[in-house]
């Protein structure tokens, strides 16, 4: 008896590790190169109110990395703070440009209640309507997919977040961190 349940657990787990190998497999050749579309007017908060900015502002460098949160998430935004603080201050902002997409169901809510405890984060971008995800066909609640560096024509050439030491070496050989060059 002992014997059989050990034989169905390796079997569930090799089951499930393939699963999810596929999964990850999919959604990485679903969007690997794939071009990314922003709207062509963004809205960000600055000095705690939302303000229009035409989406050339935020880009324009030779690289892009896109960090998406949902604002809902303490562990999301606690990780944007990570981020931030870990990788955004080594970037060379002169070949790669950050833009953080947060998304929230209420700015109010977000503005009185999170926005508060993130600080000096900029550009931070807020989608209310989630579009970002819809009209990018973007995996929305697996994080593993919500940090990605684009290329100057907005193709995504890297998926993870380079806080994750073996992504970041990674994400080293695009020569984005201060002192690569």
């Amino acid at each position: 008896m002992v014997l059989f349940l050990l034989v169905i657990s390796i079997l569930v787990t090799y089951c499930i590790r393939n699963e999810e190998k596929e999964y990850l497999k999919e959604h990485i050749e679903k969007l690997y190169k794939k071009e990314i579309i922003f709207m062509d007017t963004l809205t960000m908060v600055a000095n705690n109110e939302l303000i229009e900015v035409g989406v050339s502002s935020l880009l324009g460098a030779e690289f892009t990395i896109v960090k998406r949160v949902e604002a809902d998430c303490p562990k999301c935004i606690y990780d944007l703070q990570l981020f931030n603080e870990e990788i955004a201050a080594q970037l060379d902002k002169s070949v790669v440009k950050p833009v953080y997409i947060v998304y929230t169901g209420s700015f109010q809510y977000f503005k009185h209640n999170i926005l508060p405890g993130i600080t000096h984060i900029s550009p931070l971008v807020i989608d209310t309507l989630n579009q970002f995800v819809l009209k990018n066909d973007l995996p929305w609640f697996d994080q593993r997919f919500h940090t990605f560096l684009l290329d100057s024509m907005q193709k995504i050439i890297m998926l993870g977040d380079p806080v994750n030491e073996s992504t970041r070496e990674l994400y080293e050989q695009y020569n984005i961190f201060s002192g690569e060059r």
